[in-house]
């Protein structure tokens, strides 16, 4: 597709039908450069998260979100502002989404008007029209008008030139449009559309680097305690193996949760391209043996050997080169099957090493399968199928059977086995509470109250 605007130009030069050098001199017009201006600048906006940022700053302003109202106004302006600079589809497909999470709160009061959710909609699409007149990039017409009038009349347009009679005209439009579609606007459920805007709006927190996680932002760490710090040792109180000290935490121990908040996408994106994110891409042989500790709620959760499994399938469906063992620690570790799993990691390399044509898969020695051993380190079962039925709908496997898996919150809400979910379309708790999302748990009201405090913004929506 990207080729196909080439291909016309082309058979021109081919059939004879024009030279080369002029064919294709309009592909160089300055225009084309700042049609690909707009685009990198659309792109770093969405990116970056910029468009959200800024339409919940311009919405958290004093007044505004207490208004449903105002809110429509307000939204349709920050509309208006953004189509000037990128395209109106782009900025429409922004704003959709916050327009929707906005209107869920006012459904959830009693206030969704059918007649206000299709206003605060029209007005995405309205603003990015109008908005789009306000700047020679605004909206690609614009631009080939320009060009036009450069070409026929000999007359040049400068950006601010434009500006002096787009904004104007585009304000006007869109004040025009506001006053129709304010009309029958719910006047109630403003202290919820207030605080979800507030919400929403903290989570972003300051400007800051790139981050992932929850950890602090890199100006506010302090320095590591123990045992990251051996000298900080001699204190007890300097103990804090979680690094508790850096983490973003509840300000009162509990009663108030704990900050939300957002992963930035292109912090996101650099951990997958780095390799910090493990995608199932592994040719090495891998054997994958740990402790079965999840009667003990151990963090080294059991399921992590079956995401990587599923991360290998989902790359390129074969995982051969990766077997699974579990040794028993119920009640309590006993046996260790490090130095037997070094032995079959030897045998296989060995077998490698002479036969470099089998591959990975093809030297495996005959212990290096899936097995499951007992406290003592007496093998249970062994071979393609004991773990069956954690990654199929096979009957369980005997290694399935003696050793359960049990769910996170994230699996239990619906999330992936596999996890690398670092950002998640979301829905209100009362959404998710209602398509059974918690199972036979039926919150009380004050349940109900501390998870929407808990999370201000709703809960992923797997």
């Amino acid at each position: 597709m990207a080729m196909t605007a080439f291909l016309g130009v082309a058979a021109a030069v081919a059939l004879g039908i024009a030279p080369a050098q002029k064919a294709f001199a309009p592909f160089a017009d300055p225009l084309i450069f700042v049609f690909i201006g707009t685009f990198m600048l659309a792109r770093a906006i969405f990116f970056h998260g910029l468009d959200r940022r800024f339409a919940f700053a311009m919405l958290a302003l004093p007044g505004v979100g207490a208004r449903p109202a105002r809110v429509l106004a307000v939204f349709a302006l920050i509309g208006c502002l953004i189509s000037m600079w990128i395209s109106n589809t782009a900025t429409v497909a922004m704003l959709y989404p916050i327009a929707l999470s906005l209107l869920a709160v006012l459904e959830s009061h009693g206030d969704g008007t059918k007649r206000y959710a299709a206003a605060l909609l029209l007005a995405a699409s309205f603003a990015a029209s109008v908005g789009g007149l306000g700047t020679p990039v605004g909206t690609p017409p614009n631009l080939i008008g320009i060009g036009f009038i450069r070409r026929e009349l000999g007359i040049d347009l400068p950006f601010f030139s434009w500006m002096m009679l787009g904004v104007p005209i585009s304000l006007l439009l869109l004040g025009v449009a506001v006053v129709g579609l304010n009309r029958g606007a719910p006047a109630t459920a403003g202290a919820a559309l207030a605080a979800r805007i507030d919400a929403e709006h903290a989570t972003m927190g300051p400007w800051t680097i790139g981050q992932v996680n929850a950890w602090k932002a890199a100006r506010d760490m302090v320095t590591e305690g123990c045992p990251f710090v051996p000298a900080a040792c001699a204190d007890p109180a300097q103990f804090d193996p979680w690094s508790a000290r850096n983490m973003r935490l509840s300000p009162d121990g509990g009663v108030t949760p704990a900050p939300r908040t957002t992963g930035d996408r292109q912090a996101i994106a650099a951990s997958y391209r780095s390799g910090l994110v493990f995608t199932g891409d592994i040719d090495i042989p891998v054997i994958d043996w740990r402790h079965y500790l999840e009667d003990q709620l151990n963090m080294h959760n059991s399921h992590q050997s079956f995401a990587s499994r599923k991360r290998m399938l989902d790359h390129d469906g074969r995982a051969g080169n990766q077997v699974i063992w579990f040794t028993d620690a119920r009640p309590a570790v006993a046996f260790d099957q490090t130095p037997e799993a070094l032995a079959v990691m030897d045998q296989w390399m060995a077998n490698i090493r002479a036969n470099p044509a089998r591959g990975v898969v093809g030297n495996k020695p005959a212990l290096a399968v899936d097995r499951c051993f007992d406290t003592s380190g007496a093998q249970i079962a062994a071979g393609p199928d004991v773990w069956a039925g954690i990654l199929d709908h096979r009957p369980a496997g005997a290694c399935t059977q003696k050793f359960p898996l049990y769910g996170t919150s994230r699996t239990v809400a619906g999330g992936p086995i596999e996890g690398g979910v670092f950002a998640c379309d979301r829905q209100s708790v009362a959404a998710a509470i209602a398509r059974g999302l918690y199972g036979s748990w039926r919150p009380s009201a004050q349940e109900r109250a501390r998870l929407q405090q808990i999370f201000p913004t709703g809960v992923c929506r797997y």
